[in-house]
């Protein structure tokens, strides 16, 4: 899991779906060695506010990737490389609230301010009016 911190816009990881091996594909720098892998969005303002899974990829490494078309999967499933049907990547409990620590944020703001006022009117004296 990526570690969290503030930031502002998209952070992307590439996570390589378990139980598939590593393959090779051919590319215009030779044969390269790729994982089939989930490409993972984490939308940040100050605070992770959404994390989903944005597509499959053929991933080398961290940092780069391959975007595969329907006739590359098909190839690889025909000679057995990929399964039939690709599982699809899920997100960890983790992942799934550590990518939204920004509505969990404000969720336990609002019940705190929403406590702490009616705790405060319940101990506020009444005041009287003169005539």
């Amino acid at each position: 899991m990526a570690r969290r911190r503030m930031q502002f816009g998209a952070a992307e990881n590439l996570n390589c779906l378990p139980g598939i091996k590593r393959f090779e594909i051919p590319t215009n720098d030779g044969e390269v060695e790729v994982c089939y892998a989930a490409r993972v969005v984490t939308d940040s303002f100050i605070l992770p506010w959404r994390i989903y899974v944005k597509d499959y990829v053929f991933s080398a490494d961290v940092n780069s990737y391959y975007i595969p078309n329907q006739r590359n999967i098909n190839y690889l499933q025909a000679e057995g490389t990929l399964p039939t049907p690709i599982p699809e990547y899920s997100l960890t409990k983790v992942d799934l609230v550590s990518g939204n620590f920004l509505w969990i944020g404000l969720g336990f703001l609002f019940a705190y301010v929403g406590i702490r006022s009616f705790f405060e009117k319940e101990d506020s004296p009444e005041k009287e009016s003169k005539d």
